[in-house]
Formats: structure tokens, C-alpha cells, sequence
């Protein structure tokens, strides 16, 4: 290759791998290529979610004073999906929490309301849910939606770092 491009260096590794299959019977390499290439995995935003989760349910009166965990450290399924954090507000209403890791995603609105209505379906205590969704940052579109959908609050977060000096 005289400069050679990605795309370029894709497409020879490709053939040579077809041709390794080929020869030898072997074609375990070539479903690898076609892997997102994408830097963050979806492997990546689950561990930060997890992660966020934990230190969520550890500041949950910072997110919102009087607020409680109810779900005893867990995510609670409901026939649409599992909920990241279930709570219980100063007012006793259930409070779904949804997490995502950096930009709020398409869908991601959908799918908290979705675990509030089957919240409120599949348990004969639950009469009144809120949502709180949680991302770096949302959408012009997703912040206009949840305006228009009454107990629905979007939260952003941020990251801050503490050093200590070490004896």
C-alpha cells in the first residue's frame, strides 16, 4: 500500500483470512471483522452503568432529599425490563431510575416509561410512579419530550475527582 487506509488494510486482511479459511478449514477469524470497531464498546458502557448504579444508589438523598432505595440493592424485572434502580420518594410515590452511561440514547425515554407502566400493572401496591432518567447529557428532542410527559425528570451527572496525598 502506498498509503494505505483502514478500509485498505480491512479488505487485504479480509482476503487473507478467506484464503486461511479456505486452506485450512478454519473460519473462526473472519466474524471478528465484522465487530464494531467503535472504541466503546457496549462491553464499556454496561461496566460504567454498573458502575454509575453503585455510586447512584449511594447518593440517592443528593439526587433527590428523601429519597429511597426499595429494590434491596438489586434491579427489579418487570415484563418490559430491568429496572437500574427503584426507589421511593418523601411522598411515598415509586420512583423508576434509569442510567445511561455519556448521551442520553434514542429509545432510552421509551424504555423508562415502559417500566413505569408495567410497574404500575404488575403490582397491586404500585398506583403512582415517576421516572427519573439519568445521562451526561440529552438531546434537544428527548429534553422537549420529557417536558410533555407529566413525573418525568431528566438528571445529568458529572464526574469529579478528589487526590489525596499519600504519606
Amino acid at each position: 500500500f502506498d498509503r494505505p487506509s483502514r478500509s485498505d488494510a480491512l479488505s487485504a486482511l479480509r482476503k487473507y483470512l478467506a484464503f486461511h479459511a479456505t486452506a485450512s478449514n478454519e473460519g473462526e477469524f473472519d466474524a471478528r471483522l465484522d465487530e464494531p470497531t467503535d472504541p466503546v464498546s457496549s462491553t464499556a458502557v454496561f461496566q460504567v452503568e454498573r458502575e454509575m448504579q453503585v455510586a447512584v444508589r449511594g447518593q440517592l438523598d443528593r439526587l433527590e432529599p428523601g429519597l429511597v432505595a426499595i429494590d434491596e440493592g438489586r434491579e427489579v424485572s418487570v415484563s418490559t425490563g430491568r429496572i437500574d434502580i427503584l426507589a421511593r420518594d418523601v411522598d411515598g410515590r415509586h420512583v423508576v431510575i434509569e442510567l445511561k452511561a455519556g448521551r442520553c440514547p434514542a429509545g432510552a425515554l421509551e424504555q423508562a416509561l415502559g417500566y413505569a407502566q408495567a410497574l404500575r400493572e404488575e403490582r397491586d401496591d404500585v398506583s403512582s410512579v415517576r421516572v427519573v432518567l439519568i445521562a451526561a447529557e440529552f438531546s434537544d428532542r428527548m429534553r422537549a419530550a420529557a417536558r410533555a410527559v407529566p413525573d418525568v425528570g431528566l438528571r445529568t451527572y458529572q464526574f469529579s475527582l478528589q487526590f489525596e496525598e499519600v504519606g
